[in-house]
């Protein structure tokens, strides 16, 4: 055919089993099937443009590696074998039935992708935008690869496989597992959220492993269970300053990390942690601009009461000035200012106060300590700052009046059950009582 152009019209469904080449193009018109049923490679002119009907590949790479694939709203390519082509692009429909298409430089497509076969997308850069639809069994990325997924597109899927590639997800996956290894995953646009034109992007699985070194960062929503790291790092890094990203379950097994400045990772299930996490606070501004002061607390996690288990096995910061310390009990970091726990219980001649401060503490690796408190150590820091050590001790008492003579025990209590707050005391002076919870009476 040369370079021209071979125009089909059909009417009635018809099979060819002949060779087609060149560097001309095929477009297929009239509402007919053309079943192509040659070798492999035999058809294989520079690109196929489907208007009308149904073209349907049914030996194994039948279509050309070099081929060009347009599936345009009213025509529909249906896969019978194997098949691996250069570009996919249109807003038509592409059956894949239970095999796999390959694409070797990605595309644009619009329209409608079913069957429970697979994509895979070998290299290049793959966009599915306006509405398009891909269900299939998986969707595989390959390195170097991108896949973007554009507002109000779904990709559904048994397997979404990201291995050292982009996804960029502004619309939605629905899947039992998303696999991401080595990969970049962009959930949203990175539009500040409080910008006009600001997307988020959704994942919903039933697993979702970050590993292998990927970062999971943006806007949006991750259900199910996450699971951060493996037997490699994983980092999740909302953003840009503030960014929200929701999850179900987060487990952070190997060296999770957040990122982001003022940012906020919210956890409707449980977050669990391990001694390989890392927590990375990081300030997004110049150092010379907003540090936290003395006494703030900054929301960085937020789960229900007791819905965390264990702790990072190190939290760091880079381009905080004062020295800080992460709250497991409620997700929040506190600032100490110049302070440190152990110079602020020797500034208190309270013996309960100075016992607090230290059973607060579950681990120091790291630039900043982690502990269960509470939320009383955010009120004693203001205080001091505000008068020094007697205004701390003063906010102290009003926490905890002077009788309380076990308070070394309580904090232990809040570090087992992560409780937002003090209560539930059992050691008390004489003539004071103060209860928490019910008090039953027997008859």
């Amino acid at each position: 055919m040369g370079s021209n152009t071979l125009s089909i019209t059909q009417a009635a469904n018809a099979a060819y089993a002949g060779s087609i080449t060149g560097t001309g193009s095929v477009v297929k018109t009239g509402s007919g099937t053309l079943t192509l049923n040659g070798a492999a490679g035999s058809f294989a002119p520079a690109s196929l443009t489907i208007q009308q009907g149904t073209v349907a590949a049914t030996t194994q790479n039948n279509l050309a590696s070099t081929l060009t694939v347009n599936i345009q709203h009213d025509g529909a390519l249906s896969l019978g074998a194997d098949q691996a082509i250069t570009t996919l692009f249109g807003n038509g429909s592409l059956n894949l039935g239970t095999n796999v298409l390959t694409l070797s430089a990605g595309g644009t497509f619009s329209g409608q992708i079913g069957g429970s076969g697979t994509v895979n997308l070998q290299s290049g850069t793959f966009t599915l935008n306006n509405n398009g639809t891909s269900q299939s069994q998986n969707f595989t990325v390959n390195p170097d690869s991108v896949l973007n997924i554009a507002q109000g597109s779904t990709v559904a899927t048994n397997l979404l496989q990201v291995s050292h590639a982009t996804l960029n997800l502004m619309g939605s996956v629905n899947t039992t597992t998303a696999r991401f290894d080595g990969a970049i995953v962009q959930l949203g646009n990175g539009v500040d959220l409080d910008q006009s034109g600001a997307t988020k992007g959704s994942i919903t699985a039933t697993t979702t492993y970050v590993m292998g070194g990927s970062i999971l960062r943006g806007n949006g929503s991750v259900t199910g269970q996450t699971i951060v790291g493996g037997q490699s790092a994983g980092t999740i890094a909302p953003g840009n300053s503030p960014g929200i990203m929701t999850f179900g379950d987060l487990n952070g097994p190997g060296a999770a990390g957040v990122a982001g400045g003022h940012d906020l990772i919210h956890v409707t299930g449980t977050l669990t942690l391990d001694g390989s996490s890392v927590l990375a606070l990081q300030k997004s501004l110049p150092a010379s601009n907003y540090q936290i002061p003395l006494g703030t607390a900054v929301q960085i996690f937020d789960y229900a009461p007791g819905h965390v288990v264990g702790h990072f096995g190190s939290v760091t910061k880079t381009g905080h000035t004062p020295n800080l310390i992460f709250n497991l009990s409620d997700g929040t970091v506190v600032s100490l200012g110049n302070n440190t726990l152990a110079n602020l219980a020797s500034a208190t001649a309270n013996a309960n106060l100075a016992a607090a401060l230290g059973a607060m503490v579950v681990s120091t690796n790291g630039d900043v300590p982690q502990y269960y408190g509470g939320s009383l150590l955010a009120p004693l820091l203001s205080s001091y700052g505000a008068g020094g050590a007697q205004a701390m001790n003063a906010t102290f008492n009003r926490w905890a009046p002077g009788g309380y003579a076990n308070m070394a025990s309580q904090m232990q209590t809040v570090t087992l059950q992560s409780l937002p707050e003090f209560g539930g005391y059992k050691h008390l002076a004489a003539g004071q009582i103060i209860a928490t919870g019910d008090i039953h009476s027997e008859q």
